[in-house]
């Protein structure tokens, strides 16, 4: 015999024993209870149905969200800190951009005020890691050091940026910056 003859019986035997198989299963009228024939179980049924709440409409007087609530994370409440090394505010800065790159899986990328503004939780999940009121923001809004001077951010790749701190000179690229280290993200 042909191998394809074999699957054509096979299959039609099958469909002809599943017919008759159906046909009598649905044939137990000991076992069905027709809706009509039994009244008061009915309108029992039917009371229940209605008894189930309905939805209401939403009160037009309650604002509507339309996205999550942001997550607030203080990253930086320790930055800046005078009982503290100037390098353990690097460190803190690089931790946070740790933080950042587990959650996104790169760094936010831009110069600094498009940086502070995905830090500030213009980013996909709407996590602020920095709030509005940080004490360690100037007036436009830039991470500063403890000298009053804007952190330099440089970009390395998508999982790395250098964070670079003027010192007490306020002078970037002079002989008193403190520099991250710069460290490879670990692999993933």
């Amino acid at each position: 015999m042909h191998p394809k003859f074999n699957y054509a019986i096979i299959g039609s035997s099958l469909l002809a024993f599943g017919i008759y198989l159906g046909t009598k299963l649905s044939h137990r009228p000991e076992e069905i209870e027709p809706f009509s024939k039994n009244p008061s179980k009915s309108a029992q049924e039917i009371e229940r149905i209605r008894s189930i709440p309905k939805p209401q409409a939403p009160d037009p007087s309650v604002p509507v969200q339309t996205k999550p609530p942001a997550v607030r994370i203080n990253a930086l409440a320790q930055l800046n800190d005078p009982s503290h090394e100037p390098q353990t505010d690097i460190r803190i800065i690089e931790h946070l951009f740790g933080q950042v790159r587990t959650v996104f899986h790169e760094l936010p990328s831009g110069d600094h005020q498009e940086i502070v503004a995905f830090l500030r939780g213009k980013n996909p999940r709407a996590i602020e890691y920095l709030p509005a009121d940080d004490p360690n923001l100037n007036d436009e809004g830039e991470i500063v050091d403890r000298w009053g001077t804007p952190f330099f951010f440089h970009a390395l790749s998508r999982h790395r940026i250098e964070v670079r701190s003027a010192g007490p000179d306020q002078i970037h690229w002079s002989g008193d910056d403190i520099v991250s280290e710069s460290q490879d993200a670990p692999a993933t």
